[in-house]
């Protein structure tokens, strides 16, 4: 009957371990441009997660909707953060349309790499004419 007890005491103490472990993984918590946003314009991707993460196995990608990649690939974490806790990248100037960005992350607490993606679209982004464009700039007044 010790023995009985014993064992199931040690499964149940089993079950709840794991889902802490399950939900050690690193989350975004805050994103800029936010998931199915629409905006005008977009210099950068950042993600803010819920732990601290390694300075490697992070990663944003931004592509278009042909899925060609439209981020500089430059994601890092964001060394200013005290908390590391944010993953930043850069894009090319983006036309209008829509986006996806995939993110991967890697938590400090547990190594293990997550990954997932959201839509967002640009609308109404400024675009700089072509030199042709412009009424006198060829030489014709």
């Amino acid at each position: 009957m010790r023995i009985a007890t014993a064992l199931l005491m040690l499964a149940i103490s089993m079950l709840a371990f794991v889902p802490s472990v399950a939900l050690a993984h690193s989350r975004p918590v805050q994103s800029d441009p936010t998931p199915d946003s629409s905006v005008a314009g977009v210099t950068e991707v950042r993600i803010w997660f819920t732990q601290e993460l390694t300075l490697r196995g992070n990663d944003i990608v931004v592509s278009d909707a042909q899925g060609n990649r439209v981020d500089n690939a430059d994601a890092h974490v964001d060394q200013t953060d005290p908390d590391r806790k944010q993953v930043v990248a850069s894009v090319q100037p983006l036309a209008d349309g829509p986006y996806t960005v995939t993110w991967t992350s890697s938590s400090a607490e547990d190594g293990h790499p997550a990954t997932e993606s959201y839509a967002f679209s640009v609308a109404g982004a400024s675009q700089e004419p072509a030199a042709g464009d412009c009424p006198g700039v060829d030489g014709s007044s």
